[in-house]
């Protein structure tokens, strides 16, 4: 008996019900929802806000995230007295050290 196997083409448009990579996924545009571990510049991801790193941050004023953003502070942080950090509905901030 033969054993059918699902070919995906340039250009169509398929529907997976799972895929597990080994290598890595290159593209122009991903969208959904993911699971898992990211490593890279994030060059061309949108909606994501990273201050810090290996540059200290002061915040001299209020901040306040963005609804539907991911935020993450890294690194030597300061806080001046006064200033209020205010996480919006529906994003996410991420404090760590770097």
């Amino acid at each position: 008996m033969p054993s059918w196997k699902k070919l995906i083409t340039s250009g169509s448009n398929a529907t997976l019900s799972s895929l597990s990579v080994d290598n890595q996924i290159t593209g122009s545009s991903l969208t959904g929802s993911f699971t898992g571990s990211y490593s890279g510049d994030a060059s061309g991801l949108t909606g994501i806000s990273v201050i810090g790193s290996s540059n200290p941050a002061t915040f001299t004023s209020d901040f306040t995230t963005t609804a539907g953003t991911f935020n993450s502070l890294l690194g030597n942080i300061t806080v001046n007295e006064g200033v209020t950090f205010t996480v919006t509905a529906e994003s996410f901030l991420k404090i760590e050290n770097f």
